[in-house]
């Protein structure tokens, strides 16, 4: 049992630590356009099966991480990718 706590516990950190990494490139995303492109296709295929696999604690910690950056960081320039991480929530 306690194994399963801890584990959890790392996994719950590593979702988070992933979250915060990805507003951070977003924020600091270079102007040219394939860049942003490749970013954003790489999160709308990946972040769907990452929201799917979290037990609904873990879910709804990521949840309010994600609207807390949103609501705090977010750039025009990234609206677009803000949008896919959003709907890869569903």
């Amino acid at each position: 049992m306690n194994i399963a706590y801890s584990f959890t516990a790392k996994f719950e950190k590593f979702v988070l630590n992933l979250l915060n990494k990805i507003f951070t490139l977003l924020k600091h995303l270079p102007k040219a356009r394939s860049a942003k492109q490749s970013i954003v296709f790489t999160l709308r295929n990946t972040l769907p099966l990452l929201f799917l696999a979290l037990f609904s604690e873990i879910f709804d910690i990521a949840l309010e991480n994600i609207a807390t950056s949103i609501r705090n960081n977010i750039l025009i320039k990234v609206v677009k990718a803000a949008g896919y991480i959003c709907n890869s929530l569903y």
